[in-house]
């Protein structure tokens, strides 16, 4: 239900960065939980819809994820979210 509700919010507040600083693991650690799916296929988190557009690799660890997300109840596709920086150094 945590991350239905991470969706939620981002489109209610129409967030269009979304900037992750850590890594999911480190050192066997889980840091945070996925909240996409790196395939082409998109993934339903409570009434949202999330596909992953486009993966980029740029220099410095960082890591650029673009996202599409649609709202199911209306069939809305309002505005694609980036997933910033995985890690920043």
């Amino acid at each position: 239900a945590a991350i239905a509700d991470f969706w939620h919010m981002v489109w209610e507040e129409k967030v269009f960065v979304i900037l992750m600083l850590t890594r999911q693991v480190e050192k066997s650690v889980i840091k945070a939980d996925t909240y996409w799916s790196d395939d082409d296929e998109p993934d339903v988190f409570g009434d949202f819809e999330v596909q992953l557009l486009s993966k980029e690799e740029l220099p410095h660890l960082i890591l650029l994820r673009r996202f599409l997300v649609r709202k199911l109840s209306s069939g809305v596709s309002r505005f694609d979210a980036c997933d910033g920086c995985d890690r920043l150094t």
